[in-house]
């Protein structure tokens, strides 16, 4: 279900399921299911990220099962709310590997299954307490 206060987190790592989570993540906020918000800024333990993961509701997309957003979040003690992790799916994770389109779609599938609306409305930009990447 779509909620203007969600806040869409990758993490973006090397491989190509961590690649996969950004373009999937940034497919959720083109299609309105939220805002982008600065991973590193919750693992950084800024006070702001963290505050405002903690009050608004979350999507977390992990590629592989080393899942260090999942420890980002558990270390500076936020909430996981929607989470999703790449591998669990059955897409294998390879350096430097190619994003194979049946996977970004068994991925697209899942993500859509845990935030519920199929197409959302457009979702106005979001203020946080933190000053982000831009």
């Amino acid at each position: 279900m779509k909620n203007s206060s969600t806040l869409i987190m990758a993490c973006c790592g090397a491989a190509n399921v961590g690649q996969m989570t950004n373009i999937l993540a940034l497919e959720l906020v083109r299609e309105g299911y939220g805002n982008p918000f600065c991973l590193a800024g919750i693992g950084a333990r800024r006070r702001g990220f963290i505050r405002s993961a903690t009050e608004n509701d979350t999507i977390l997309i992990d590629g592989c099962s080393i899942g260090c957003g999942r420890l980002m979040f558990e270390q500076s003690e936020v909430p996981l709310k929607k989470y999703l992790v790449l591998t669990e799916l059955g897409i294998e994770k390879s350096i430097g590997g190619e994003i194979a389109s049946e996977d970004l779609e068994k991925a697209r599938r899942a993500l859509r299954e845990i935030c519920g609306e199929s197409s959302p409305s457009p979702v106005p930009r979001l203020k946080t307490i933190s000053s982000c990447c831009g």
